[in-house]
């Protein structure tokens, strides 16, 4: 495992990914006086987001990973579990279900 330091000055990291090797650009930015970071071009590119698109943040120890949301999660739920639709019955008794649980709450 790479230190901070090492890595620093690293500008492409190969991980070896089930016996495969993969190459990965590493680019150093910096964190701005509101906590904010760019998302470099090169990372752009093999990594597609747009301004505005939502990213979920996730800390890992010293690290934070940046996960991508989908545009639009109802094609992405779609392209998994295909067209689901659900009856009137089956969303008012969800509905029913959520409420009760939903007053439960402190």
């Amino acid at each position: 495992m790479l230190s901070f330091e090492q890595l620093s000055c690293v500008t492409h990291l190969y991980i070896s990914v089930t016996h495969s090797i993969v190459v990965v650009t590493v680019e150093t930015v910096k964190v701005s006086d509101k906590y904010r970071v760019v998302i470099t071009e090169s990372v752009r590119e093999s990594v597609p987001v747009v301004v505005g698109q939502e990213v979920l943040e996730i800390p890992l120890g010293d690290a934070i990973l940046v996960i991508p949301l989908p545009k639009d999660p109802d094609e992405v739920l779609k392209k998994y579990l295909g067209d689901v639709r659900f009856s009137r019955k089956a969303r008012e008794s969800a509905e029913k279900l959520m409420m009760a649980e939903a007053e439960k709450a402190p």
